[in-house]
């Protein structure tokens, strides 16, 4: 009798484990584990008005569609400018013979750009353009440019070294448009983007003069002043996804602000500097809802 006891407990457990594992197997197949962090997440088939069902498979169903509402970002640009100080001509009161002196042989010693931005994000989902991102955008690059101070009754001397530190501080609406990724759906995807931003500019001037050689240091200018600028930018880039919520972009931007000029009761006409640049910049971005 024991025996038949112990027949009948291994079949019992046999057909135990049997069913358990059969469940198992069942469950499995209905409810798909995934293990890769960016795997799509299992959607209920719907339908259109065309009667089609989305699949999880849909192309149309990739990270770059979920509701992320906003952007945020920051980060530094390596900045070029322009004309800069190239060939301004200024002429200052004291001089008796109302003689023109001329920045000359200009040098940027300075050339980081610092941003940051908030932005909306408009998803557009079409078959060329993404989404659309617009928000505020704030930049400082600050910029020294050196040289010499050439002037006209002496043209062969030099009497002058220049230091003219210009300070810009840019509060901007900035606008892009992301195109299309490229790329693996979940996963690291490119998408070049165009940018464009209208704003202003408030600039902080100095200039200062070291006399050379036996030129009385007394005869040196050293002066401030501000100017307010309208800014437009306009600049073309790429943005990375490498994670989730998390992008990275690198973008070339110009800054078209036009002359400011440094106005001093000393001086006939005034100090002028030239405030476009051109800029490289790699951004740090994060999306959120």
């Amino acid at each position: 009798m024991e025996t038949d006891f112990q027949f009948m407990s291994y079949h019992v457990r046999r057909s135990f484990f049997f069913t358990l594992g059969c469940l198992f197997l069942h469950a499995a197949n209905a409810a798909p584990i995934y293990t890769d962090e960016f795997a799509p997440v299992p959607i209920m088939a719907t339908s259109t008005p065309t009667g089609n069902a989305f699949t999880p498979s849909d192309p149309d169903l990739r990270m770059d569609t979920i509701d992320q509402n906003w952007n945020i970002f920051a980060g530094l640009g390596y900045m070029a400018s322009l004309d800069a100080t190239k060939n301004v001509q200024f002429q200052a009161t004291a001089d008796p013979y109302h003689e023109e002196d001329l920045l000359s042989d200009p040098k940027q010693s300075t050339h980081l750009q610092y941003l940051i931005g908030l932005q909306r994000v408009f998803l557009i989902q079409n078959s060329l353009i993404q989404r659309f991102d617009i928000g505020p955008t704030i930049f400082y690059d600050p910029v020294t440019f050196s040289g010499q101070v050439y002037q006209y009754t002496v043209p062969t001397l030099d009497n002058y070294d220049y230091r003219y530190r210009v300070e810009p501080i840019n509060f901007d609406i900035e606008g892009q448009i992301l195109f299309r990724r490229h790329g693996n759906p979940h996963k690291v995807g490119v998408a070049p983007y165009l940018l464009a931003g209208l704003g202003v500019s408030y600039v902080n001037l100095h200039y200062d003069e070291t006399a050379l050689g036996s030129t009385p240091s007394n005869t040196a200018y050293s002066f401030s002043d501000h100017a307010v600028r309208p800014v437009l930018i306009a600049g073309i880039g790429l943005q990375f996804d490498v994670l989730f919520k998390f992008f990275i972009r690198t973008d070339y931007r110009y800054l078209f602000r036009g002359d400011a000029k440094l106005h001093n009761s000393v001086f006939y006409s005034p100090v002028t500097v030239n405030l476009d640049t051109q800029s490289a910049n790699l951004l740090f971005g994060y999306r959120f809802s």
